[in-house]
Formats: structure tokens, C-alpha cells, sequence
């Protein structure tokens, strides 16, 4: 059938694919990864850049959740160069808006992923280029979130010298944010700093 289909039918199919990619993300991940591979390979013939993109973040995401590490990271690499493409079409500041939130989204992904897997150096190479596209569009929560997650980490690993800035870090964003959700969050770490200091 679909080798018989329009450009319009396989565009609107691999949007359908997406959409269902997106609603089995946390239901099924078996039916997250067939409609994530079928928007792929669909998406691939009709140059749906941002479809190819948006796609393998997910399905890396649930090849992680299944512990498959290498094939998550292949997607990730996929959505990595997608979104090099998509940098390369950048013409207005529409598109750099899009671009940079892109990025932000696949950088703070990676920094999650690293995270889990005890490595340090990319963890924190990830979420700092994630973080300095938060503050730099004043995308506030955002920012203040991955500070206090950078604290969590370091703590967890008993790096109670490199937390203590990314706390402060992010109850100053919080507090600049004015929501209460963020502040608690960001004073959450706080406190947990102190407790496991002994203070």
C-alpha cells in the first residue's frame, strides 16, 4: 500500500507513526519502537527531517529504559545528525528558536543518559551545553531543573564539594522564575545537601 502512496499520504502516514510513537512512549514499548520504525523509514523518503529527529530521541529512549544502551545510542547518534541537517536549513529567527530548543532537548537527553551510566565527563559536558541554551533564552525552569539534577548527581556520587553550586545555582534560577514548583524542587536539594553534610 504504501509504495503505491502520495507524497502527501506518506507524509500525513509518518505523522500518524509519530503521534502513535509519542502515545506508547510510557504504555508499550514494543508498539513505541514498530510505529518509531515505521515513521523512520517513512520519514526517510519524504524528507521529514524533524520527523527523523524527534523519532530516534524516543526510540532511544525506550531502548534505554530496556536497558539496551548500545542501540539507544545509536539513535541518539541518528538524532544527532538529523538535527545537524535541520541546522544547516537555519534561516530565520523562527527556525533558531526551533534549532536551539532541538538541541537543548537532545543535549539534556544525553546528560540523562550519561548520568545513569556513571560517566561523569559526558554527563556534565552534555547538560552544560543543554544548560547554556536554558539560561540564554531565559528558558528559566528549564535551567533551574537541570542544576538541581547536576546536584542530585554529584551528590549521589558523593561529590558533596561540586553539588553545593548547582544548588544555589538552582534556587537563584527558581527564585528568577518566580514558580513555586521550581523553588521547592531547587530548596528539595538544598536540604538534602545539608543533611547528608551532617549540618
Amino acid at each position: 500500500v504504501l509504495a503505491a502512496a502520495s507524497q502527501e499520504e506518506l507524509r500525513d502516514y509518518a505523522m500518524t507513526c509519530r503521534q502513535l510513537t509519542w502515545g506508547y512512549l510510557q504504555l508499550d514499548g514494543a508498539k513505541c519502537r514498530y510505529y518509531g520504525r515505521q515513521a523512520l523509514a517513512v520519514a526517510g523518503r519524504t524528507g521529514g527531517i524533524n520527523t527523523v529527529f524527534d523519532v530516534s530521541i524516543l526510540l532511544g529512549q525506550t531502548l534505554w529504559a530496556a536497558g539496551e544502551n548500545d542501540s539507544a545510542r545509536g539513535d541518539y547518534g541518528k538524532a544527532a545528525e538529523a538535527l545537524r541537517e535541520i541546522e544547516a536549513e537555519c534561516r530565520t529567527p523562527e527556525d533558531l528558536r526551533d534549532l536551539e530548543s532541538g538541541q537543548a532537548r537532545l543535549w539534556g537527553t544525553l546528560g540523562n543518559f550519561y548520568a545513569m551510566q556513571d560517566s561523569l565527563e559526558q554527563f556534565s559536558y552534555y547538560y552544560g551545553k543543554a544548560g547554556e541554551l536554558f539560561e540564554k533564552n531565559g528558558w528559566l525552569e528549564d535551567a533551574s531543573t537541570l542544576h538541581y539534577n547536576i546536584g542530585e548527581v554529584y551528590l549521589d556520587q558523593g561529590g558533596r564539594r561540586e553539588s553545593r553550586p548547582e544548588d544555589e545555582k538552582a534556587l537563584s534560577l527558581g527564585r528568577e522564575s518566580d514558580d513555586s514548583l521550581i523553588i521547592a524542587h531547587a530548596l528539595y536539594g538544598m536540604g538534602r545537601w545539608h543533611h547528608e553534610s551532617g549540618h
